[in-house]
C-alpha cells in the first residue's frame, strides 16, 4: 500500500496501533480494580521496552498483541454484558480470528478463552435455575451458542487459509527410476555389453 521498501510510514501506523494497545490495557485494568489501577497499567504498558520496541520494526508482533489486548478487554465487556450476542461478542471472535491468521501460534487465545466463554455461559444458565428439567438442558444448550458460534468463526478463516497454502504449493514431477532402482531385466543387458567392451579393449592391446 505504501510501496516496496519504505517502512516510515508502517512504523507510525504501528505506533498509533501500539498505542491504542496501550489504553486497551489501562481500559480493562480499570474496569476491573480501579482508577489507580488503571493509571498504573497504562505507564506500564507505554514504557515496557519488551513490547515498545517492536512497533519500530515491521514485523507482526504489534498487530498480535494489539488482538490479544483487544480479545480479553471485550471479553470482559461480554462477561458484564451478561454474555448475550452483542458487538462484544463479535469483536472477540475476528481478534481472535485475525490473531490466528496474523501468526499460527496464536491458536492458544482462542484455545485459552473459548473454554473461559464457555465457563461464563454455563455459570449463567446454573444461576437462573429453571423449574423444570427438560426446560433446564434446553436452556443450558441455548447458552452456549454464541461460544459455538465464536469457536466456528476462529476455526473457518484459519482452516480456508491452510487449504490455500497447500493448494499454492509446487508439485513436483514424477522422479525418474535412478540406476539402482532400475528392474533386474536390464542387468543381464549391461553384463552382455561390459564384456563386450572388455573383449574389445584386449583385442586392442
Amino acid at each position: 500500500m505504501f510501496g516496496f521498501d519504505r517502512y516510515v510510514a508502517i512504523m507510525y501506523l504501528q505506533c498509533a496501533i501500539d498505542l491504542g494497545t496501550c489504553l486497551l490495557i489501562s481500559a480493562l485494568s480499570g474496569r476491573l480494580f480501579g482508577r489507580r489501577s488503571a493509571k498504573a497499567a497504562l505507564w506500564l504498558a507505554a514504557l515496557c521496552p519488551f513490547t515498545a520496541i517492536y512497533a519500530a520494526a515491521p514485523l507482526t508482533e504489534t498487530l498480535t498483541l494489539f488482538t490479544i489486548a483487544l480479545t480479553f478487554y471485550s471479553l470482559e465487556r461480554w462477561q458484564s454484558a451478561s454474555a448475550p450476542f452483542n458487538r462484544w461478542l463479535l469483536a472477540i471472535t475476528a481478534a481472535m480470528a485475525y490473531s490466528v491468521l496474523l501468526r499460527p501460534e496464536q491458536g492458544l487465545l482462542p484455545a485459552t478463552v473459548i473454554p473461559a466463554m464457555a465457563w461464563i455461559v454455563w455459570q449463567k444458565s446454573v444461576r437462573q435455575k429453571p423449574v423444570w428439567q427438560k426446560s433446564a438442558r434446553r436452556l443450558s444448550l441455548l447458552c452456549f451458542r454464541p461460544v459455538a458460534i465464536a469457536a466456528l468463526c476462529v476455526v473457518l478463516p484459519a482452516r480456508a487459509l491452510g487449504h490455500q497454502k497447500l493448494a499454492h504449493l509446487p508439485r513436483h514431477p514424477a522422479t525418474r527410476p535412478t540406476q539402482r532402482h532400475r528392474p533386474r531385466r536390464d542387468r543381464p543387458h549391461r553384463l552382455s555389453a561390459l564384456v563386450s567392451h572388455l573383449g574389445h579393449r584386449l583385442r586392442l592391446h
